[in-house]
């Protein structure tokens, strides 16, 4: 039999790493196990593939070279033992080998770099918080300006209405919603209302008419109290369940990237490090 032949035992292909092999044996050896299966030809099963899996290892194709050479000169009964008995031994071994492999995962999850990460993140994720809390609690700030052009094409808001987007003179852009955007033609003279700290666009004033704008992080204000909250929480999940993997993923991917777009979005970063003075 050639070695091909070894691996298609496994259900794998000639190319698979050693690491691979003993990953699918695992798997396999759960199912077919004799101890483990009670149908009469998980035997049988379990020899070809301990036997596939050996060979694999040992990169030894050659039938005439048998690997089971300690069942000479014994009856039936106690090469049966004799296999049952090496099978459990592999069995256990394995069992051992993925119960390190396991527990080094954990600790890589809870020490280390990723560790390291998920508490740099935390520590942004604190800090933008506590930026959210200020900007609802100090007053807002307004800005004088004149619109300059708008798209009459209305758009779905998320919520309910339509928006128009308008842009400013000084190159502000807004999405208002409910509201007719022809009024500026005859009165373009606007005020924007922003955030204290971090600039982030809350409402326009026209004519009297204040105007709420959409699709800005402070319409959005929810999701970024739970984005953060969730990043600060994170790093105290050490639990071995996958949770812990799942959390640290969305920790070192979403909200990390989440984080650099509220800064850079707008250059909030330095209105943030500037305490709301710039741009």
């Amino acid at each position: 039999m050639s070695g091909s032949q070894y691996y298609k035992i496994l259900g794998l292909e000639p190319t698979s790493t050693d690491a691979e092999v003993k990953r699918r044996f695992r798997v396999l050896a759960k199912q077919y196990h004799p101890d483990l299966n009670p149908n009469h030809d998980a035997t049988e099963i379990f020899q070809r593939l301990l036997d596939a899996y050996e060979r694999i290892l040992k990169k030894e194709f050659n039938d005439a070279k048998p690997l089971q050479s300690t069942h000479r000169g014994k009856s039936p009964q106690e090469q049966h033992r004799e296999f049952h008995r090496k099978a459990w031994e592999r069995y256990e071994q394995m069992r051992r080998e993925q119960e390190v492999y396991s527990n080094e995962v954990f600790k890589s999850f809870i020490s280390g770099y990723r560790m390291q990460f998920k508490r740099i993140i935390a520590l942004f994720c604190l800090g933008l918080l506590c930026v959210l809390i200020a900007d609802q609690i100090f007053p807002l700030k307004s800005v004088t300006d004149q619109v300059v052009n708008y798209n009459s094409t209305s758009y779905q808001s998320f919520t309910h209405g339509y928006v128009h987007e308008i842009t400013t003179k000084y190159g502000h852009h807004f999405f208002i919603a409910n509201y007719d955007p022809k009024g500026f033609n005859e009165h373009p003279s606007i005020r924007y209302y922003q955030t204290a700290i971090s600039r982030s666009d809350v409402s326009v004033m026209h004519q009297g008419t204040h105007i709420e704008v959409h699709f800005t992080y402070y319409w959005a204000r929810g999701f970024l109290y739970v984005i953060f909250s969730l990043g600060i929480l994170i790093p105290f999940y050490k639990k071995d369940r996958i949770f812990l993997y799942l959390s640290t993923y969305v920790s070192l991917f979403i909200i990390s990237t989440v984080i650099l777009s509220y800064l850079l979005l707008n250059y909030r970063i330095l209105s943030i490090l500037t305490i709301g003075n710039w741009p």
